[in-house]
């Protein structure tokens, strides 16, 4: 995790621009073009002020103001400057995230802290919730983004696909099955299968309503940890994102990939339509860049 929360600030800061002054003719354009927050502070400026041509130098680090103006503007220029900068950055200060079963993973740790680094004024608020309950939140506006394994069937909620996990099975270590480099679902049909329905793959279920299996056969269960103690107490098989199998070799379990795949877990980052902030923003800018080296990792092992 630390290598590749370093990586990724490092190639965010060989991105970073130098801090250019500028004129007085680009200041507006640069505002407005910037953000809600910068769009705000110069439409509050425009009108209270006739002396906004002598704005000399703008810098933006994330939500952080500097401006620089001439000696001739009035002294409550700075008072006016000082109230809109708390009034506007003090609405995105707070980050709501709500995190529905089964997500937790390496990423969304690299993903968090790359974010506190980031953007430490940031307070990010957790909910741990269900997944019908985030769609729910978000709706309504109880969250400001949510993270879950099942894709939004909503129309009011965006869900944008990030990092993939692919499932396989946990055998324990005294099963016949070890001695296989890889396992079919079919040669599953003499095992009792546990399953944990908080990681969605809706191929994998309808390929395992496809086999003749009997309702006995497939158990679901709460949580990965109870998957785990039913297979390593040799009860039988578990199906389960393959990296969750391996850090629990310690357990008594080990991992088989299955052959007649790909059987992909995918992590949805979710925000409401139409409600725009820029912390979410750059939180989902983030996202995407944790998810793109994570594909970048998987691709060349």
């Amino acid at each position: 995790m630390r290598t590749r929360l370093a990586r990724l600030l490092e190639r965010r800061a060989q991105r970073a621009r130098p801090f250019r002054r500028l004129t007085p003719t680009r200041i507006h354009t640069s505002m407005c073009q910037k953000d809600g927050l910068a769009e705000l502070l110069i439409s509050a400026l425009a009108e209270a002020s006739n002396n906004l041509p002598q704005l000399t130098t703008l810098k933006i680090t994330t939500l952080n103001f500097t401006l620089s103006c001439n000696a001739g503007l009035p002294f409550w220029t700075d008072r006016l400057l000082g109230a809109l900068m708390h009034d506007a950055t003090s609405q995105f200060s707070h980050f709501r995230l709500a995190i529905a079963p089964g997500v937790p993973s390496s990423c969304l740790t690299t993903l968090l802290a790359l974010q506190r680094a980031e953007e430490p004024e940031v307070t990010i608020t957790f909910f741990e919730t269900s997944a019908d309950d985030l769609l729910t939140g978000l709706e309504e506006g109880r969250y400001d983004a949510g993270m879950s394994l099942r894709n939004a069937g909503a129309p009011a909620v965006k869900s944008q696909p990030l990092w993939v996990e692919n499932v396989a099975v946990a055998v324990p270590l005294g099963s016949p099955l070890v001695a296989q480099a890889k396992i079919t679902l079919a040669e599953l049909l003499d095992y009792p299968v546990f399953r944990w329905p908080a990681e969605t793959c809706l191929l994998l279920d309808q390929r395992l309503s496809f086999l003749p299996l009997s309702q006995q056969s497939i158990q679901h269960v709460t949580s990965f940890e109870m998957m785990a103690l039913w297979v390593t107490a040799g009860y039988g098989v578990g199906l389960s994102a393959q990296s969750r199998i391996e850090r629990a070799h310690a357990w008594g379990i080990t991992m088989r990939p299955l052959s007649d795949g790909p059987y992909e877990i995918v992590t949805y980052l979710q925000r409401p339509h139409g409600r725009a902030n820029v912390v979410s923003e750059r939180f989902e800018h983030r996202a995407m860049l944790v998810a793109r080296d994570s594909a970048a990792c998987s691709n060349n092992p």
